[in-house]
């Protein structure tokens, strides 16, 4: 049996989208940052659209988004429909 030299270490911070409200179209990168400095964790994307821009993504992230839940970034957008019709990454070109 192979031993891991690195165990993966659980993050237990945990930003919400709404906490960054005033920052806007930048709400979501700004939690990504935030968590990035903090060494990493989950970043939450409640149900609705929050309108980001580009979205950089960074190592220890993990982004939830909630059923109904869409980051939209155009022309990406990040989205989750409930009933799992859509599920994850999605490029609309404009």
């Amino acid at each position: 049996m192979k031993v891991l030299e690195k165990r993966p270490r659980l993050l237990s911070n945990t930003f919400y989208i709404n906490d960054f409200r005033e920052y806007g179209k930048n709400a979501v990168q700004t939690a990504i940052d935030v968590c990035a400095d903090a060494g990493g964790g989950m970043v939450i994307v409640p149900s609705g659209t929050w309108k980001s821009g580009a979205v950089h993504l960074k190592s220890n992230i993990n982004i939830h988004l909630q059923d109904a839940g869409r980051a939209d970034g155009r022309p990406y957008q990040l989205q989750r429909v409930v009933g799992g019709v859509t599920d994850g990454f999605t490029s609309n070109p404009l």
